[in-house]
């Protein structure tokens, strides 16, 4: 599947500014963004739940703006899980089948027993279910409803009712943010093994990074209805391609500071480093994850310590560099801080330091290390 320049908007609201994306067959692609950044609505586009005002939607190279959801063979699992509560598990993941394979006349419970070849296809359509059932592990449930299943459950029940009917492309809009946190990560691992198992191609819509990041082939992050960067995962947190990525992406927000540098020369908390790659004179941001600052005698960067929170694993640590500038670094949670207002320093590798324009915040190709003595 395949978007092109797709602009969509909602009285006077530009929700989506061109967006282009292309899905790779077999690929695992999410929308990471943060609420309102248009995920939902290209999610939709791609669905045919709703039409863009321009741009072109294709799938295998052919247009289909302008086709139902049901003409573009697409399976979608929402939020909600949409489950039929009138409806058994069984029920409710034939219920594809049912509708697509079986006429209306068929379909009724006592004339459509008359109709031939009504039995041979209910028995396919039981054949299917008991299939998919056994690969989600759902056969001991199939006679239940939904309000007597768990979130993971139903869960479970909606992702094989979109599969069953064997969908091109199979769509999920943010299908783990109503579990519990121990449960998201189970079923994370659960999707990953199905995506690996069907070999479809899944696009997959959530504001977690941890969900996009771990089960995801390629991230598309997408900020004020634009796509910011798109790539591989250790693409987009590695190499950034402006501050804004590079604030959204990580665990632990990343350290932006303002900086002066001129040819062999920073200014400011980083006066202890020289410039990488720098020919002439400019005010930029330098960025650095806590993650990658550590404890360091003879660090370059000096600051004194006003806080620490101790995590377990790690402790996270706030240092004041500068007037009104302060860092946060991750050291191990078996380190025991100094008291507060001590001295500290710490070091960083060049190949960790972002630097990005001041003013368009685009990334710049330039580092910093660590000046001699």
């Amino acid at each position: 599947m395949e978007l092109r320049n797709v602009r969509r908007s909602f009285g006077g609201t530009e929700v989506l500014r061109g967006i282009s994306l292309d899905v790779p067959d077999g690929s695992f692609t999410s929308l990471l963004g943060p609420s309102g950044c248009g995920k939902s609505t290209t999610l939709r586009i791609m669905a045919g739940l709703d039409r863009p005002d321009s741009g072109q939607v294709l799938m295998n190279g052919e247009e289909v703006s302008d086709r139902s959801a049901t003409a573009r063979n697409i399976a979608m699992v929402f939020q909600s899980y949409a489950l039929y509560p009138h409806l058994t598990v069984a029920q409710n993941m034939a219920l594809p089948l049912t509708m697509r394979e079986l006429s209306r006349w068929q379909r009724l419970p006592l004339v459509g027993g008359l109709h031939g070849g009504t039995r041979q296809t209910r028995r396919a359509i039981q054949a299917r279910v008991a299939a998919m059932a056994a690969m989600l592990d759902l056969t001991d449930l199939l006679g239940r409803k939904p309000g007597q299943l768990s979130g993971g459950q139903q869960q479970r029940v909606a992702v094989g009712r979109a599969l069953i009917r064997e969908p091109s492309v199979f769509l999920l809009d943010e299908p783990l943010s109503n579990l519990d946190a121990k449960l998201r990560t189970q079923m994370r691992a659960e999707l990953s093994a199905l995506h690996t198992r069907t070999g479809r191609s899944f696009v997959y819509v959530t504001h977690d990074q941890t969900e996009a990041i771990s089960m995801s082939d390629q991230v598309a992050l997408m900020l004020e209805g634009r796509i910011a960067q798109i790539g591989p995962p250790r693409t987009l947190y590695e190499t950034p391609q402006s501050r804004a990525v590079a604030a959204f992406i990580g665990d632990h927000p990343i350290n932006l500071v303002p900086v002066s540098l001129a040819p062999g020369q920073a200014s400011g908390a980083f006066a202890r480093c020289r410039p990488i790659g720098l020919t002439t004179p400019r005010t930029v941001v330098i960025g650095l994850r806590p993650e990658h600052l550590y404890l360091d005698p003879a660090g370059p960067l000096e600051g004194r310590l006003v806080g620490a929170e101790y995590l377990g694993a790690e402790t996270v640590l706030t240092l004041k560099v500068a007037e009104d500038v302060e860092i946060r670094a991750v050291a191990p949670g078996d380190v025991t801080p100094p008291a507060p207002d001590s001295p500290l320093r710490l070091g960083f590798a060049p190949e960790h330091v972002h630097v990005f324009d001041a003013d368009g915040g685009e990334r710049l190709d330039l580092s910093l290390e660590r000046a001699a003595a």
